[in-house]
């Protein structure tokens, strides 16, 4: 989205240059069938020196924009009338680029002004201009649409050139450009004369001095009269093709300035790929933390994990972001929204957490209650008070090392309906057929163990059987029979859907089982 709106902004921008020019040629008083001809003068030098062929109009248009005043339009009337684009350099910015592009694209002729032409530095302005204007034409040659353009570099100083240190500065930058766009990696590999000829002219006053470094004079206006002829009237048909392919740039120099509108986008476009990459990268964790919740397990030291995952996330966030984005109002907010977002997720897998606590501390304090009914001799109340305490401080231990601090989040309420349940089951558990069945084996043992001994030891055979058919606990019955040291006891409770609705699992609908006991009379 970002992208495709930066791409309307710089449409925008080309669409009104190219309003100015249809503009322009319709003041002309010219035949609108008559053949016109296309120069381009770009100016990176700061003086006002021209080459135009005289006599020169400038065509001034009334509600322009100040910010397209580095464009100007002129017209001389010759044999085949010359319509002269102006483009001056503020700064190196894409939209510069973009105009750049669509002026060498509808121009014959291309004119560049500098103040002095330094062969010995790897990057000024006519040098990152040339390699541009060498890939857009490579660009063509690569889709067999070839194109050929008089090139004129204008040096405004007065200073004597080294032409062959030029020539080889040229031939450099053609070689990078090869290189750039991987030409040079099939058979066919054009020279520079095939695409351009370059013609190097000096200002001195009102002398010019002009030497062709590539390419002649000749060869070049030959290839230029080759090119299809454009008019007034099929202007808008030559030049709409070349318009959308100007908003399309594959190579742009170094250290290039956005302008003010795309830096926007650009930043938005930067802080939220930012953003979608932590957000994919949490999500992959939290994806692993839930695989390994969902089979009912708890994560170790879960709290730990989340605290150091957290200010990883937030310190990356922060150490992607270049340094000017790092207080941008639209970086804080997208910080806010990945952590609510994070957060969100890191909350769900926390109380299913404490969820699958409860439960494990729930059939803890069961067994406790089993094992007491089985073993103990003190009174229930006591007992049960023991048995909450123990759960209580396994639950705590437990629940604390899952606690996640900075997010406020802690198992109070957790602990408090936990104690609620186990008040309420050990209740259920004193007056349930189980409790009971413990305690007549108990009663059972005891009277055995009373009766008189005809010799020093005693076997007894002992069955218990428990039927426990699905109800809800209104059909309870309960009987034993001995007969000296042998046992059986019987139990019928309907209670099992209560049971299973309390969570317990495997629960047989009748149960038997066999004992056999020795007593040893000292």
């Amino acid at each position: 989205l970002l992208l495709l709106l930066n791409f309307f902004m710089e449409f925008d921008h080309l669409a009104t240059i190219e309003t100015v020019i249809y503009r322009s040629l319709n003041e002309l008083k010219v035949n609108q069938d008559k053949t016109l001809d296309f120069l381009f003068h770009l100016k990176l030098s700061k003086t006002q020196n021209n080459i135009f062929v005289e006599p020169i109009q400038e065509i001034r248009l009334a509600n322009i924009p100040e910010k397209y005043n580095d464009f100007k339009v002129y017209f001389s009337n010759q044999e085949i009338p010359v319509v002269h684009f102006e483009l001056s350099l503020k700064h190196d910015s894409i939209s510069f680029y973009k105009k750049l592009k669509y002026f060498f694209l509808i121009s014959n002729s291309i004119y560049i002004y500098t103040d002095s032409i330094e062969t010995e530095k790897k990057r000024s302005a006519e040098i990152d201009v040339l390699k541009f204007f060498f890939i857009l034409q490579l660009e063509s040659f690569l889709n067999k649409n070839k194109m050929f353009s008089k090139i004129k570099l204008i040096n405004n100083e007065i200073k004597e050139i080294n032409i062959d240190s030029l020539k080889d500065s040229i031939k450099e930058i053609w070689n990078e450009s090869l290189v750039y766009i991987g030409i040079n990696k099939i058979q066919e590999i054009p020279n520079i004369e095939d695409l351009c000829s370059i013609e190097i002219n000096t200002l001195s006053g009102t002398n010019q001095i002009s030497q062709f470094i590539f390419g002649g004079k000749l060869n070049a206006e030959k290839k230029i009269s080759c090119i299809n002829p454009v008019s007034i009237k099929s202007f808008s048909q030559f030049s709409f093709p070349l318009f959308i392919l100007s908003n399309i740039i594959s190579y742009l120099p170094d250290n290039i300035l956005f302008d003010e509108d795309y830096q926007k986008i650009y930043n938005s476009f930067l802080i939220a790929r930012i953003f979608n990459d932590l957000w994919l990268t949490s999500n992959s964790v939290i994806n692993h933390w839930s695989s390994y919740v969902s089979k009912g397990k708890v994560i170790e030291n879960f709290g730990g994990n989340v605290s150091a995952f957290l200010t990883g996330m937030m310190e990356e966030f922060e150490k992607t972001l270049p340094s000017n984005l790092r207080k941008n109002e639209n970086s804080l907010n997208k910080i806010r929204e990945l952590s609510e977002m994070v957060q969100g997720r890191i909350t769900s897998l926390y109380t299913s957490q404490l969820l699958i606590l409860q439960t494990q501390a729930l059939d803890k304090f069961k067994d406790i209650l089993i094992w007491q009914a089985k073993y103990s001799h003190k009174e229930f109340e006591f007992e049960k008070g023991v048995a909450i305490l123990q759960v209580n401080d396994w639950f705590e231990s437990k629940a604390s090392r899952i606690t996640i601090t900075e997010m406020r989040l802690d198992f109070n309420g957790a602990k408090k309906e936990l104690q609620q349940v186990l008040v309420e089951v050990a209740e259920k558990f004193k007056d349930s057929a189980v409790s009971k069945l413990i305690s007549i084996q108990k009663t059972s043992k005891k009277t055995s163990k009373g009766k008189l001994k005809q010799s020093g030891v005693i076997a007894g055979f002992g069955i218990t059987a428990a039927v426990r058919p699905r109800g809800f606990g209104n059909l309870q019955l309960v009987t034993s029979y001995s007969h000296g040291p042998h046992v059986f006891n019987f139990s019928l409770v309907n209670d099992l859907d209560i049971a299973e609705q309390e969570g317990q699992t495997r629960i047989k609908s009748i149960r038997i089982q066999p004992s056999l006991n020795f007593d040893v009379d000292i």
